[in-house]
């Protein structure tokens, strides 16, 4: 019970919401995104009696140690000094992470998680529909990164929610039962549409395409899921329509579709806006390519945002060895999985999106579905790593 709320809690962005968000949940669940790890961690041991032994050798505790380390040696050695926010930030999300990580190290924690995310992406998707349909529902529209007409609900950014829900629905979809796999394709289909991601949209028909040939999912899956979500998504706009709701994204959506349709060729404001981002990533990277700009190295220009892709703003912020550091979650995830685990074309599956996504996002190393998915694809490829807690031998004969 204590992972499943925690989980979904987590994965549908409560703290990070009440945290930004003048709403009306209590602000009191701020309290364990500051202090996660402590939660976590201990939760499995004081409710179950058990001990990580040998849990800080696992290479995603040292990848994240690795992490922190760099983000702490470029803020004492290149700066800037007022980039101690960025530096506290880096600490909790790993901290989490690594909470998350040890809270799944029992087989039964895993399947109670899987279960847990499923639900969160029905909720969520669900939400996010609704957040379409009626703008502002979540986010008031005089909030900074309200997009009205764009599902976002708890996730407050609509990319953040598409990328969420195809995250989750990867990740899950193997263990919903076989007769609600069409409908929980489809919804999570309906849900994706309705953030008007174009990201998550590619992603998630990239994820069915790679489920289906590695065998997770089945052909008749996919067939159910799209015509669900053909029908069922078509009704419900032409019933919007038909009672006159105003959709402010649907001139977004057309303008998203022919972008796509055109590979990129239409001139398109966010696209034209991360190309400039791009363009200085690029020129900052020039200017410092071995030890790179520090830590804000990507917020002192002059657009609002930073680059939109994980790799660049690490290499732009640490140089080389930022260019690496990213990659090297990835390689511990897929490694990690090589053991022959029954999980592991999910893992696999999982990891081309965490690649995928951050080509698209540089927050993917702060958002709290991507934290607990690393955590959860880890704990999937490393096995039940939990050992009931025993006296030593030499102990317990003495003790008799």
């Amino acid at each position: 019970m204590v992972t499943v709320i925690l989980v979904t809690l987590y994965f549908l962005n409560i703290p990070g919401y009440s945290a930004t968000v003048d709403s009306a949940i209590p602000r009191v669940l701020n309290i364990y995104f500051f202090v996660p790890a402590v939660f976590l961690a201990l939760a499995p041991h004081v409710l179950s009696l058990r001990y990580p032994g040998g849990h800080a050798l696992e290479p995603l505790i040292l990848w994240a140690a690795l992490y922190m380390v760099v983000g702490a040696v470029w803020f004492v050695l290149v700066g800037p000094a007022d980039a101690e926010d960025l530096v506290r930030q880096r600490m909790v999300a790993m901290a989490t992470m690594v909470g998350f990580f040890l809270l799944f190290c029992d087989s039964r924690a895993v399947g109670a998680a899987r279960m847990a995310i499923a639900c969160a992406v029905v909720i969520g998707a669900v939400l996010c529909v609704l957040d379409f349909a009626v703008p502002s529902v979540f986010v008031p529209p005089e909030y900074e990164f309200s997009t009205p007409g764009r599902g976002a609900a708890f996730y407050v950014n609509a990319n953040r929610a598409g990328s969420a829900l195809a995250l989750g629905a990867t990740l899950c979809l193997a263990i919903v039962p076989l007769s609600w796999r069409g409908g929980f394709i489809a919804l999570t289909t309906i849900g994706i549409v309705a953030t008007v991601s174009r990201a998550a949209f590619l992603a998630w028909i990239l994820s069915l395409a790679l489920l289906f040939f590695l065998k997770v999912v089945r052909g008749r899956d996919l067939l159910a899921g799209g015509l669900i979500a053909s029908v069922v998504g078509g009704a419900g706009l032409l019933w919007l329509w038909s009672e006159g709701v105003s959709l402010d994204s649907l001139d977004l959506i057309r303008e998203r579709l022919h972008w796509l349709t055109t590979l990129g060729d239409s001139e398109e404001q966010s696209a034209s806006s991360r190309g400039r981002l791009m363009e200085l990533a690029f020129s900052a990277i020039e200017a410092r390519p071995i030890f790179g700009n520090g830590l804000l190295g990507t917020f002192r220009w002059d657009q609002q945002s930073s680059t939109h892709n994980i790799y660049l703003r690490l290499w732009v912020e640490h140089g080389i060895v930022g260019l690496f550091l990213y990659p090297g979650l990835l390689a511990v995830l897929i490694l990690r999985s090589f053991s022959g685990v029954p999980a592991r074309h999910t893992v696999y599956a999982m990891c081309v999106l965490f690649a995928f996504f951050g080509l698209f996002s540089h927050n993917v190393l702060e958002e709290s579905a991507f934290l607990i998915t690393y955590a959860l694809c880890a704990a999937m490829g490393s096995g039940p790593l939990v050992r009931q807690w025993t006296l030593p031998s030499s102990l317990a004969s003495g003790a008799n």
